[in-house]
């Protein structure tokens, strides 16, 4: 059981001005599919950055042309991974809002979004961490990729941020109604 609590606050500074701000968190269990999944096949578009690396390393111009310049296609292998656990969020927003006195309504936010234990099944996330994964990564005897295994995991960290920005304005049609216009 979990619970994601959001809290917030709202002034208004003048009769046309608000400024508001909130923080809150979430999670967001593990989807079925990335818990159980059979064995999903796929052809993906990988770069070999061990390879690259090690061409680097040596001064290789033929190796990186060969691995850091081109895109390679590999067999992937997804599967599911029932030891996953929920993503984790933090969220915080602040901004203001001010209504003119002429049907005019302008926005501005700030928002920040931090997600822990993100979910992904990438096969060039299990390439560009080869030492930390070697089983997932398998070599044909050249040392080209051949195969990734690529099961669903809780990889990293996400940090997000922006600015929305908000104008509204309306009208009265009189009898036909009112219309609202608003681009965000």
């Amino acid at each position: 059981s979990s619970h994601s609590p959001k809290v917030g606050i709202e002034w208004h500074a003048t009769d046309n001005l608000i400024l508001h701000a909130s923080f809150g968190s979430g999670f967001k269990a593990p989807a079925l599919h990335e818990l159980y999944a059979g064995e999903i096949f796929a052809f993906e578009s990988v770069f070999d950055t061990t390879n690259c690396q090690a061409a680097q390393a040596a001064n290789d111009a033929a190796g990186i042309a060969a691995y850091c310049a081109t895109v390679t296609e590999v067999m992937s292998i997804a599967s599911g991974n029932r030891t996953l656990t929920a993503e984790e969020s933090k969220q915080f927003v602040a901004g203001l809002k001010w209504k003119s006195e002429r049907h005019l309504t302008l926005g501005l936010d700030y928002w920040t979004l931090q997600n822990d234990n993100a979910v992904i099944s990438s096969p060039q996330f299990f390439i560009d961490n080869e030492a930390q994964n070697a089983a997932n990564v398998m070599r044909d005897p050249g040392g080209n990729i051949a195969t990734i295994l690529s099961p669903f995991a809780n990889v990293a960290a996400q940090e997000l941020w922006g600015v929305d920005l908000d104008v509204t304005t309306g009208y009265s049609l009189d009898a036909l109604g009112d219309i609202t216009l608003s681009l965000t």
